[in-house]
Order: C-alpha cells, then structure tokens, then sequence
C-alpha cells in the first residue's frame, strides 16, 4: 500500500507544483511513517487549505474492489467503511494520547467552535464529491460506492481543513491490484483527484488567490521530458485543444513554456 499511494501522491504533486496557483506539501514523500496526529498537525503548520489522504486497502473477500471517498464521522455510514474504520482505530488509539504539548488539540476545539467543524464538515462534502465524480468518468477505476462515505479516520478530524480520504482500490483483489500495479491506473487516479480538488476550488475559492481571478484555463509549465500527449493525458483534455488554445501550430514545446490548459 505505501508504495503504490505514495506514487499516487507524487503524481499529484507534481502536477499542481507546475501548475501556475497551486502549491502542494507532501506529507510523506519517502518510505518511512508519519504519525496519524502528526499527518493532519503537519497540513495546519504549513497553512493547508485542503488535506487528502490516499490510501490503497484491502478485504477479508477478495471480491470486494474499487475506489471510495470518505470523508469524517464517528459513525461509519457502510459495512465497508466500518471494517476500514475497525481496522485501523487500533493503530489510532494508540496514537491518540501522543500529542505534544504544542501540537493544537483538534478535539476540545470542535467542542468551543462546533459551527467551525460544522462549516468543515460541509466543504469536505463538496470536496469528496467533486474527486468522486471525476472517479467515476476513469474508464480504468471502478467505483465500490457511488456516494462519498463516512468513517472515523483520525486523520481526518481537523477542526477546519476540509478533508477527504481517497480509498484508490483494495490490493486483495486482484482486478484493483493491477490496476495500482500499472502506471495508467496510477495516473488516472491521480488526475482525478486532481481535478476534483480543481472543480473544488473553482466553485470555491479562496481570496486572493490566482484561481479566484481566473477560472477560465490553467497556466502549466513545460519541464523536462514533458511531452503533449501525457499532458493532454494529465489534465483529461486532447493534444488538439492544447494545441489551438496556444496557437502551437504543431510546434514543439520546450521546458519552461507556459500552455493554458482549459478544463
């Protein structure tokens, strides 16, 4: 599972770092473990203004396949999402009393300011939706539930971060294992999340901010090796579109060149 999220993420990441308005923190961005208190902590002393965990589990049946969003409650709203949230509280509570006396306490602060929680609670709807919309147009992810379900993850208790967890599909099952297993499954995934939290952010957004100016297109820039094609791939556009929206006239591209990317 680490593995496999953790190329999930990077693909992420690496489109928003070159997408002009974005800038992504990674949690983790090597094979070691981040604490499930010092996973949401971290996002709120880097100012995030949303937080995604990507998970890849897996299931007594092997049967049991595809992709799911959950976003925070004390009652899981599914058998599936009760099972995931069983297995991993014993890791939780055994986490939960490890907080340094700095780190910010998330749970008396939703007990002084439950409209704040409320409000996060909401937004972290809207977010899962949009990711789990674009999920379900991935011609190579299928889709275990069509709504976006409730689980108590810890990690995403945060008081005012909208918050989603992304179940990309359970390695137990060997349909979903290769998916994850292959670089097109990998990469679709990615792109939805990514265009879920765009779509987010258009309808969303926040003052000040580049996306707030222009919802129109994206700024993308070239980098090294960059090809259209798996730009096109990236963004879910066509080489055609990039191509007359920029006016490349079949030109080649070169790393540092900015392309709008309309979406």
């Amino acid at each position: 599972e680490k593995d496999v999220t953790l190329l999930i993420a990077k693909e992420i990441e690496r489109t928003l770092r070159d997408t002009k308005g974005y800038q992504p923190i990674m949690i983790r961005d090597g094979d070691h473990t981040i604490s499930l208190n010092d996973r949401y902590q971290d996002a709120r002393k880097n100012g995030a203004d949303i937080f995604i965990s990507i998970h890849a589990d897996g299931f007594r049946l092997s049967s049991v396949k595809g992709a799911s969003v959950f976003i925070w409650s004390e009652e899981a709203s599914s058998t599936i999402a009760r099972n995931l949230s069983d297995k991993k509280r014993e890791r939780i509570l055994a986490e939960i009393n490890n907080l340094k006396p700095t780190d910010f306490n998330e749970d008396l602060a939703r007990e002084l300011y439950p409209d704040v929680y409320e409000k996060k609670i909401k937004q972290s709807k809207i977010l899962g939706t949009k990711i789990l919309d674009q999920l379900k147009r991935d011609p190579f992810t299928k889709i275990h539930k069509k709504n976006v379900e409730y689980a108590d993850f810890r990690v995403l208790k945060s008081i005012d971060i909208p918050s989603v967890l992304v179940e990309s599909g359970f390695i137990t099952n060997p349909e979903d294992a290769a998916r994850l297993k292959g670089k097109p499954g990998r990469r679709m995934i990615a792109r939805s999340i990514f265009l879920g939290l765009h779509n987010y952010f258009i309808e969303n957004p926040i003052s000040g901010t580049l996306i707030n100016e222009n919802k129109d297109y994206l700024e993308y820039t070239i980098q090294k090796g960059d090809v259209l094609s798996e730009i096109a791939i990236r963004f879910g556009v066509t080489v055609d579109s990039i191509d007359e929206k920029n006016k490349l006239n079949n030109k080649p591209i070169y790393p540092g060149q900015i392309l709008r990317i309309y979406i």
